[in-house]
């Protein structure tokens, strides 16, 4: 470690590889003392590998925030103390996950691709659907979107294609009985969100949109 406690001037040297250079700025009264405390990690500086708690490259402020290596040729970044998005040595990228068997992997209860046209894809869960109309996707969208609305509870399976949209009542466009004999579905709209309450039973209810 090299330790600089005293300058007559601002350098422009560069330090090199495995140094750490600990600017001591402790009497800052002294003439000419005055340094910049910009690009003190060097070209070619390493990193300690760090942690998602811990991360090599962290702030100042907020050190549960930054870049870390969870293991070889990978690349994490962590927020409030957990991983939040990897690069995997083959360049895949996942969110929500570690792994994956695609270039690109999202894992989570509640997902959501929108793009500057309007294209719309959302994938949401919604656990203990019961006898009360419950909201199973928070926006229909104005200019309708097609649901596919699967729910189970115990041995009974239903899946509906829904039409919806926030201005005006869903239409159930086809229904099927997977498993079993599941309980009558009434799908409501309330504001924009699309809502089902069942006849009896309490369900757990996966739901996945396309549409504008």
């Amino acid at each position: 470690m090299t330790k600089i406690s005293a300058l007559s001037d601002i350098g422009t040297s560069v330090a090199s590889n495995d140094t750490f250079v600990l600017v001591d700025v402790s009497d800052p009264t002294t003439p000419n003392k005055k340094i910049q405390q910009q690009n003190i990690l060097a070209a070619g500086g390493l990193l300690p590998d760090g942690s998602a708690g811990t991360p090599g490259l962290r702030f100042l402020s907020d050190t549960d925030v930054g870049l870390f290596r969870p293991t070889t040729n990978t690349l994490a970044i962590a927020t409030g103390g957990s991983e939040r998005l990897r690069i995997s040595s083959s360049g895949n990228v996942y969110i929500g996950t570690t792994a994956g068997n695609a270039p690109f992997t999202v894992a989570g209860t509640n997902i959501e691709v929108t793009n500057v046209n309007g294209a719309y894809v959302n994938n949401s869960q919604t656990t203990s659907v019961s006898t009360s109309a419950t909201t199973i996707v928070a926006d229909a969208g104005f200019q309708g979107r097609l649901w596919v609305i699967n729910g189970a509870t115990g041995g009974d399976r239903f899946c509906d294609l829904v039409m919806a949209s926030t201005a005006a009542a869903p239409v159930v466009v086809q229904s099927f009985t997977a498993i079993g004999s599941p309980a009558a579905r009434t799908y409501t709209r309330s504001g924009s969100a699309l809502q089902l309450a069942m006849a009896s039973g309490t369900y757990d209810v996966r739901c996945i949109g396309m549409g504008a």
